[in-house]
């Protein structure tokens, strides 16, 4: 059961990011969209033929599925970085142009801000002729000889310069109220813009180029999503042969074998076999490792037809493949060394 959901996750998977590469890249009812749905169901089945070579020790048909599968992972590899970049790329434009827009604003409050007059230059010459004739003034006045006549016109040309200082006074609040409008104005435009963060904050930090950033996470997402497929089929397809064969008995032509059942042969199953799925192991390595426990225990070697008797009685089952025989869902316990 846990096979067949492992290698139905991995064709999911690997359709999985088979759809992401064609619907980021718009290539929906393409042939290029069919080559990479079409991919998926090559690999998958070049997945699990390499599962079933690696069982059956078909190590030069591994090597050669092995490589075909590095390709194909490569391939999503570079499509799937390549879009990952163009969406950087992308999302980068549009940050990128948020911060010009917010830039011109601020560069625009600045100026208001700096706009606003403090005074004018009318002002200030209304102001100097003001000084000149009130001390024109001063001056007649003080002197003896000066007629009323003469302070008279004084009067009135200090009078018509203090009118020109409050038509300047007046025209340089009207100046100084549109500035400050303007300048408001300026303010509320650029407090409307958001703060515009970095599009590669990462890398900034890092202080590497934005594309390295892209380029790994495009290798970690296709990792994860074609590499996990892979590997998931290949668990699955892990014990099917290539071959058509069914479970055979086991050889009992082994050993010299006799048919009384050996107390020996019993401990030797309890103690150093025990169920493991999805773990099959060869006859000839429990046949090694009997010999090495009945060293160890001081003991003659069991008759290898006891020991299949205790296995059978174990709930062991055993089967043949390429002329070998292996016990199924079976490891090996820990070495217990006592005495006999």
């Amino acid at each position: 059961m846990l096979r067949a959901v492992a290698v139905i996750t991995g064709v999911c998977a690997l359709t999985l990011g088979a759809h992401f590469v064609v619907e980021k890249s718009g290539l929906q009812g393409t042939v290029e969209a069919l080559v990479a749905y079409g991919a998926v169901i090559v690999i998958a089945v070049v997945a699990a033929t390499l599962g079933a070579a690696t069982e059956a020790r078909r190590y030069a048909i591994a090597a050669g599925l092995m490589l075909a599968l590095v390709a194909a992972e490569a391939t999503a590899l570079i499509r799937l970085a390549e879009r990952v970049v163009v969406d950087r790329t992308e999302a980068a434009s549009v940050i990128a142009g948020k911060l010009r827009e917010r830039e011109r604003a601020e560069g625009a409050a600045k100026a208001a801000q700096s706009a606003i007059p403090e005074t004018t230059p009318r002002l200030e010459a209304a102001m100097a002729s003001l000084e000149r004739a009130e001390a024109a003034q001063a001056k007649a006045t003080a002197q003896s000889g000066c007629r009323r006549q003469c302070t008279a016109d004084m009067r009135d040309r200090v009078a018509r310069v203090l009118a020109e200082v409050e038509a300047a006074r007046a025209d340089h609040i009207e100046r100084r109220r549109k500035a400050e409008n303007a300048a408001q104005s300026a303010e509320t435009a650029l407090a409307a813009l958001p703060m515009a963060r970095s599009p590669t904050p990462l890398a900034d930090a890092l202080g590497v180029a934005p594309w390295s950033i892209d380029l790994v996470v495009g290798a970690l997402l296709s990792l994860s999503i074609n590499g996990a497929g892979i590997f998931l089929i290949m668990f699955g397809a892990k014990g099917a042969a290539l071959t058509s064969c069914t479970d055979t008995p086991m050889r009992t032509d082994i050993q010299v074998c006799t048919d009384t059942e050996s107390q020996e042969a019993r401990r030797f199953v309890n103690e150093r076999l025990k169920s493991c799925a999805g773990t099959d192991i060869a006859l000839c390595d429990i046949a090694a490792d009997l010999e090495r426990w009945s060293r160890a225990q001081g003991i003659e070697v069991p008759a290898t037809k006891s020991v299949l008797k205790e296995m059978e009685r174990a709930g062991l089952s055993a089967y043949v493949q390429n002329d070998m025989a292996f016990v199924r869902n079976t490891t090996f316990a820990p070495l217990l060394l006592e005495a006999s």
